[in-house]
């Protein structure tokens, strides 16, 4: 028979995540994250993994930070759910006041991974604007969140919101850049045509050729690709983008 491993109490969480993320800050490679938190037996608090790796990164630098991004976009749909993100997110925010102990700045870098979790279709859009009452910190952190998405280009911009730019960068972002390039042959294509172009050049800019626009080179993982940002999008928010 198979040994069932007894759940994870919630209380030795962050001894067990924080060795799995500081092996990660040195790899990158989130498979190996993913298959380390499935070891753990931690159904019921899955959803505390964003409030611990968030928690973990604003006491760290900002590729740090980046990486912790990252880390939550490709967790996203594939080992934390919508609400688990959700949730997530919802106990740094209540948790702010004891967050700036450690980190006095922690509303403005909460507002940063917020933002940023928004462009990358972990958060819906609406997550900034419904939260209307809480701490004055919170309040701080969502209005950092909201200026940051309704700056010119904001949902572009925000793959570089930790200063941070190259590396792997999720679908949307590649999409947004191939749609702000000034292309004039496609106005000569049909809408599917159009469409297959773009992918064209998503595809392009994945394997690290220079494009239209001068956008440089990214390694975003093929598997990224094939996933589909509107699909993705439509299935995580009941069609809110």
């Amino acid at each position: 028979m198979d040994t069932i491993e007894p759940e994870l109490p919630e209380s030795q969480l962050h001894k067990y995540v924080e060795p799995i993320v500081k092996e990660y800050y040195d790899h990158g490679d989130i498979r190996e994250v993913a298959e380390s938190l499935r070891e753990l037996n931690i159904r019921a608090i899955r959803y505390k993994i964003p409030q611990v790796v968030i928690a973990m990164a604003m006491e760290h630098k900002a590729d740090h930070r980046e990486l912790t991004s990252r880390m939550l976009s490709d967790l996203y749909g594939e080992y934390v759910s919508a609400d688990e993100m959700t949730r997530g997110f919802d106990s740094l925010v209540s948790d702010l006041e004891d967050l700036v102990l450690d980190t006095p700045n922690a509303a403005e870098v909460l507002g940063c991974f917020i933002a940023r979790a928004v462009a990358d279709d972990c958060l819906p859009p609406v997550y900034v604007t419904n939260h209307t009452t809480g701490s004055e910190l919170a309040k701080s952190a969502l209005k950092h969140a909201n200026v940051l998405l309704k700056k010119s280009h904001g949902m572009m911009h925000l793959d570089n919101v930790w200063g941070i730019g190259g590396g792997r960068r999720p679908v949307r972002v590649l999409v947004n850049k191939v749609d702000s390039i000034k292309y004039p042959k496609f106005c000569n294509f049909s809408s599917d045509q159009t469409s297959s172009r773009r992918v064209s050049l998503v595809w392009g800019i994945e394997r690290g050729r220079e494009m239209p626009g001068g956008i440089g080179c990214t390694s975003l993982p093929p598997r990224a690709c094939l996933r589909g940002d509107r699909r993705r999008t439509r299935a995580r928010h009941g069609g809110v983008c």
